[in-house]
């Protein structure tokens, strides 16, 4: 894979990559700072590296060469950016370094890049170029400890005292007891012939990071130069290897990148379930941070965010998430509930048939499908989703409910009411399904006697148990079934009035026609009229919980 790219631009990589020292704490370097195109990358033979290496490296080169030549500008640099950490944490170090300094030139108001690039040239013994690549990052972001304190440290090593005591200060002026700054001042003070100085830097350092045993060593040193020997035996005796410890939450995070995104993405599910969605949050975060491919790590991410109320930011990871594989199951049905959430439900409709034609068995999107076709009176397209989730065992009382009503607006009453036994069947005691299922009875030609009788024994039940217009003339509609059309025109007189009281015109028009019906004699004709409300079931709220599609 060829990683050079012809960018023409002030190359800030180039510059420090020579070791030019940064003038100020402007983003740009200086005008006479050299300019130049990206730097190649020297892609390690993966084949060469142990299984485990190769395993977390392999996805990570393979999705920077998927995305390589789709992106440009800062965009790119964050990629190159990401492969550089993989690199880094692997020990790949040239072709870190190389990332890093196109990272730093593509995306050059980023502090970070710099800084990893310093880390890089820290280690492998560059003090000069560390130097310029530290300054630089500080130029962009000056409260940055971490870096002022490796910055003091390799100005020691350049032999640069003032330079390293003015980051030293800077540090304890802001963090009185922190160990790595004061540690470095107790080495300053040693290089200047100052033990008692020393000692004292050093004791305090250790007071506030004991396990730093290290500093035992320098301490024996300091006690050595005031010729005091028992002391320095003593402290010589306590020396370790454990050295200060710099906090430096840039490389914390790149240590993340040693491990794939189960572990981040488990302990984001502990945190879950341990109630800490902040928590959560974060820990999804670095998952995606470390594998952007993975879509359940940016899936978890999107809905912990979405429950924490940052929707934009919870958009941002599904579309990506969608980006990376359009038909992903689980992706198209949170897309889906976020649209038909908005009111957005023709888009949301595609969204769902995606996801339940993603997985077969996902008995909740194939539900949620039809019954937004419902809504949209699509009523066969509706009954063809509904009837593949009731073909299942797990099919529950809601899925066979709305399978009811999307053959009763066909005006297929037999059907509608077959799916309506079953609702009643799973929930004996849902109102909605008894309902339905009365005005069923109450309608349909092929009713049997027996059948309406029932109707009217539920009926009578459900106006005891809810009285208000709509069970009244449900009551009214059984009545009439079974001829008892004085009780029909009482009770559909008094769902008028109801009518009239919140002034629902059409719902006084749809009252009034089964009432002539009833002075006349005729039972009703339909469980519903077509333009009933009953057929726009509601829609999902935000925080809505979903129906009861499965056992």
């Amino acid at each position: 894979m060829r990683c050079l790219i012809g960018h023409r631009a002030r190359s800030v990589a180039v510059w420090l990559l020579l070791g030019l020292p940064v003038a100020g704490p402007a983003q740009e370097p200086p005008e006479d700072a050299p300019g130049g195109e990206l730097v190649e990358v020297p892609h390690p033979d993966l084949s060469g590296l142990k299984a485990e290496i190769r395993e977390t490296l392999k996805p990570a080169v393979e999705y920077f060469g998927s995305r390589e030549k789709t992106l440009s500008g800062q965009a790119l640099g964050q990629l190159y950016g990401w492969l550089g950490l993989h690199y880094f944490a692997h020990e790949q170090q040239d072709a870190a370094e190389a990332c890093f300094l196109n990272a730093t030139t593509l995306d050059s108001g980023n502090f970070r890049w710099p800084h990893y690039l310093a880390v890089h040239y820290d280690e492998t013994g560059d003090h000069r170029r560390a130097a310029a690549s530290y300054t630089y990052s500080l130029s962009l972001n000056p409260a940055n400890p971490p870096a002022r304190i490796r910055l003091g440290l390799v100005a020691l090593e350049l032999e640069r005292p003032d330079k390293a005591e003015e980051q030293f200060e800077l540090v304890l002026g802001a963090e009185e007891n922190n160990a790595a700054a004061l540690a470095g001042m107790g080495r300053l003070a040693l290089q200047r012939n100052e033990p008692r100085a020393a000692i004292d830097y050093f004791e305090r350092a250790l007071d506030a990071q004991p396990e730093a045993d290290q500093l035992h060593y320098q301490i024996a040193l300091a006690y050595r130069e005031l010729g005091e020997v028992d002391p320095a035996e003593e402290h010589l005796a306590r020396r370790g290897e454990r050295a200060p410890q710099i906090a430096d939450p840039l490389l914390i995070f790149m240590q993340a990148f040693l491990q794939g995104p189960e572990a981040f993405i488990e302990r984001g599910d502990e945190a879950l379930k341990a109630g800490n969605p902040d928590e959560a949050a974060r820990v999804f975060g670095v998952a995606a941070a470390v594998a952007p491919a993975d879509i359940d790590a940016r899936l978890r991410l999107a809905q912990t965010l979405a429950a924490l109320g940052r929707s934009a930011e919870a958009h941002g990871h599904l579309e990506q998430a969608l980006e990376i594989d359009p038909l992903h199951g689980a992706a198209n049905y949170l897309k889906a509930t976020q649209l038909e959430h908005a009111g957005q439900e023709k888009l949301a409709i595609g969204h769902y048939r995606a996801a339940a034609n993603a997985d077969a068995a996902d008995l909740v999107s194939r539900a949620r499908l039809g019954i937004l076709l419902i809504r949209d009176g699509k009523y066969a397209q509706a009954a063809e989703a509904l009837r593949k989730v009731v073909a299942t065992e797990k099919a529950g009382a809601d899925a066979w409910y709305f399978l009811g009503l999307a053959e009763l607006a066909q005006g297929r009453c037999d059907e509608g009411g077959a799916a309506l036994e079953s609702a009643v069947r799973l929930s004996p005691s849902d109102p909605r399904a008894l309902q339905s299922l009365s005005r069923v009875y109450s309608t349909c030609g092929s009713a049997t006697e027996e059948q309406q009788a029932q109707s009217l024994l539920v009926a009578e039940e459900l106006y005891q148990r809810y009285p208000g217009r709509h069970t009244s003339a449900t009551l009214a509609m059984a009545m009439a079934a079974n001829d008892r059309y004085e009780d029909a025109v009482e009770l559909q007189t008094q769902a008028i009035f109801e009518a009239i009281k919140a002034e629902d015109e059409e719902g006084q028009r749809e009252l009034y026609a089964d009432m002539q019906r009833y002075q006349k004699g005729e039972p009703a004709r339909r469980a519903w009229p077509e333009d009933s409300p009953i057929f726009m079931p509601p829609r999902l709220g935000a925080g809505q919980a979903q129906a009861q599609v499965a056992e």
